[in-house]
């Protein structure tokens, strides 16, 4: 959601986690936020229907995408980075999926920062260009951007790196390629310090106080 002023409708198969989610909008400044009274089960129940299947279905724009970009199989990517000038590649994913595998050699630039850090990676954009993600999806979304922006040999890797292991080929693990340190992804559960923890103890304190009831 990078529009603040749009309108959000959430919503899960009861009400709790929409609520809680809409609350935390609200808390960063979307007005425009709104819950599904009931969830699916009351959708459900007043005769909607409801979608079954894949929680992500593939959006339109990355049909679009596909129409615009060169997308290459796990096969012809491991040719062009054997051939003479091979590609730079890029993944766009979060840090986290970056770093649990990507094909070897790659770079991390997350889709949401492509336009701002693309420059850093490839100042010429004469510079050929691989896009890998986890599934083939935002790369060929970054791929129609690079090509946007000016960049003339730019091409996505199909089915992403799923399809690169799938095809038997290694992955690179932890964030070899990465030039500063991550700071996309907010830490959950396990994946917390001690010190991650003590701050967010002392955010909630501060929320809290924050929206603590005044007068008796």
């Amino acid at each position: 959601m990078a529009v603040r002023t749009g309108t959000v409708v959430f919503c899960c198969d009861g009400t709790v986690r929409a609520s809680v989610t809409a609350s935390w909008y609200r808390q960063m400044g979307f007005a425009n936020v709104f819950v599904v009274a009931g969830g699916t089960t009351a959708w459900g129940a007043a005769g909607q229907p409801l979608a079954a299947g894949a929680d992500e279905p593939v959006e339109l724009i990355v049909t679009e995408a596909k129409g615009k970009v060169r997308q290459v199989s796990a096969a012809e990517l491991a040719a062009l980075l054997a051939s003479a000038r091979p590609p730079l590649i890029l993944n766009v994913e979060t840090s986290d999926r970056f770093a649990a595998g990507h094909v070897p050699g790659a770079r991390w630039l997350p889709r949401g920062w492509l336009e701002l850090r693309i420059a850093e990676l490839a100042g010429d954009t004469a510079t050929p260009i691989a896009v890998t993600d986890d599934d083939g999806h935002d790369a060929v979304l970054s791929a129609a951007t690079l090509l946007e922006l000016g960049y003339r040999d730019v091409v996505a890797l199909a089915g992403g790196t799923e399809a690169w292991r799938k095809d038997g080929r290694p992955l690179e693990h932890g964030l070899t390629g990465v030039l500063r340190a991550p700071d996309d992804v907010v830490p959950a559960g396990p994946d917390r310090s001690f010190a991650d923890m003590i701050n967010y103890l002392r955010w909630e304190e501060r929320l809290g106080h924050k929206y603590a009831p005044s007068g008796p």
